[in-house]
C-alpha cells in the first residue's frame, strides 16, 4: 500500500476484507483513517497485514526496489518466526560502544572490497571488534542481535533483491554513511545487516536457514571462520588489530563527542526527567520515528528527536525531542506549553487531543492529562 502522508490517500495492489478500498482499474484506492500511523512499516488493517510505503517513492530504481522489498519482508516477518522486540542498545550511545562499532564497520567495509584470504582476514577483524564491544557491555550481544534480526534482515533482503549485482557497492556506501550518523542505537542494523548478509552469502551459503532467535550474523560468521577468542585474549588482540583501522582517530573523535554528549545529557535530564512539561501514558500506542535520531538516556529511556505517537488520548507530533521511557509506558515532553482549543503546543511538539480528553495545569507550571469522565 502506497500512502500520501498529507491527504492519507492510499493505493493498494489488492483489496481489503472490510470493503474500505474501492477498485480503480488494476489497483484499489481509499483513505486511511486517522488512527492508523503513517510510516514505512507493516500494519494490520481491515483483515489484512499490509506493507505501507509513503509517497513519494525514491527516484532511484534500485533504492526504490530495496525500500519496497524491505517493507515486504516486515509484512511476512511474523510468519517467518522473527519477533520484533523493542530494544534500547543504549551502549551504542557510549564512547566505547561507538568506537568499537565504527571499527567493526571499517573492517566490514574492507571485507566487502576484498576477496579470498584478505576478505576472511577482514571479517575476522570485524568479529574481533564486535567481541571487544560485547565484552565491554554485558547484554550488548543479545540486544544487538534482536535489532539485526529485525531491521538488519529486512535491509539485507531489500538490498540483496533490489540492487542486484551492485549490492556490495550499496552495502559499502551504507557503511560509509553510517559512520557519519549522530546516533547509532536504533539505526546501526541498517548498515550491519546488508554487509554481514552479503559476506555470509560468500562464506557460509545456506546461512539463511540457520539464522533465527538467539543466532545472529556474528554467530554464523564466527562459525564459518572458526574465529573464537578466549575472553582473556579479546582485549589485547582487538587493540593490536584496531590500529590498522584508525583506532587513534576514531577514539579522539568519540572522546570529543562524549564531552559534548555529557553536556547535552545534563540538559535533557533537566528538561525531560526533572521538569517535563507533560508526561503522556502509553497503553495502545502506534509510533513512527526516525531511527537515525534516537539518543539513549539510560536508565530513563531514549530521546527520540523526531517521533509521532497515536494513543487513546490522541496524537502527539514531536520534531525536537521527547523521552520515551525504557519500558515504553510513557512519553515525556519538554518546554513551556500553551493550550489552543484541543491542541497543546510547545516549541518542538504538538499534542492533538482526542474527543473527551483534556489537560489541566499543575502548580509547578506543567500540565497533566485529563481522561474522559467515567460513564
Amino acid at each position: 500500500m502506497i500512502v500520501e502522508g498529507e491527504s492519507r490517500r492510499a493505493v493498494a495492489n489488492t483489496a481489503d476484507f472490510g470493503g474500505a478500498l474501492e477498485a480503480s482499474g488494476a489497483v484499489y484506492v481509499g483513505t486511511l483513517p486517522d488512527e492508523i500511523g503513517l510510516s514505512n512499516t507493516a500494519f494490520e488493517w481491515e483483515g489484512r497485514r499490509w506493507s505501507m510505503v509513503l509517497w513519494p517513492l525514491p527516484d532511484d530504481p534500485p533504492v526504490r526496489r530495496a525500500l519496497l522489498l524491505h517493507e515486504a519482508w516486515h509484512r511476512v516477518q511474523p510468519q517467518l518466526g522473527f519477533d520484533a522486540p523493542l530494544v534500547e542498545n543504549g551502549h551504542l550511545a557510549r564512547e566505547s560502544g561507538r568506537v568499537w562499532l565504527r571499527l567493526e564497520w571499517r573492517a566490514l567495509r574492507r571485507a566487502l572490497d576484498s576477496e579470498d584470504a584478505a576478505r576472511r582476514e577482514a571479517v575476522a577483524d570485524a568479529l574481533l571488534f564486535r567481541a571487544r564491544r560485547h565484552a565491554l557491555h554485558p547484554g550488548a550481544r543479545e540486544d544487538e542481535t534482536a535489532l539485526e534480526l529485525n531491521e538488519g534482515l529486512a535491509q539485507y533482503t531489500g538490498d540483496r533483491l533490489g540492487h542486484g549485482r551492485e549490492v556490495a557497492v550499496a552495502a559499502a556506501a551504507a557503511l560509509d554513511r553510517a559512520e557519519q550518523a549522530d546516533a547509532f542505537a536504533r539505526s546501526f542494523a541498517y548498515a550491519t545487516g546488508p554487509a554481514w548478509g552479503i559476506l555470509l552469502d560468500d562464506l557460509a551459503p545456506g546461512w539463511r536457514r540457520q539464522i533465527g532467535p538467539g543466532v545472529g550474523f556474528g554467530d554464523l560468521a564466527a562459525a564459518a571462520l572458526e574465529a573464537v577468542w578466549p575472553p582473556t585474549e579479546v582485549e589485547g588482540a582487538a587493540d593490536a588489530r584496531a590500529a590498522e583501522y584508525g583506532l587513534a582517530e576514531v577514539a579522539a573523535e568519540e572522546s570529543a563527542r562524549a564531552d559534548a554528549h555529557r553536556r547535552e545529557r545534563e540538559r535533557l535530564l533537566d528538561t525531560l526527567v526533572r521538569r517535563p512539561a507533560l508526561v503522556l501514558p502509553l497503553r495502545q500506542m502506534q509510533m513512527q520515528f526516525d531511527p537515525n535520531a534516537v539518543t539513549p538516556l539510560p536508565p530513563h529511556g531514549s530521546v527520540y528527536r523526531r517521533i509521532t505517537i497515536q494513543d487513546s488520548w490522541g496524537e502527539v507530533e514531536v520534531s525536537a525531542g521527547a523521552l520515551l521511557a525504557a519500558d515504553f509506558t510513557s512519553l515525556a515532553l519538554p518546554g513551556t506549553a500553551r493550550l489552543d482549543g484541543r491542541n497543546l503546543t510547545a516549541e518542538g511538539w504538538t499534542l492533538r487531543l482526542a474527543e473527551g480528553w483534556g489537560v489541566e495545569r499543575e502548580e509547578e507550571g506543567g500540565w497533566r492529562l485529563a481522561p474522559p469522565p467515567s460513564p
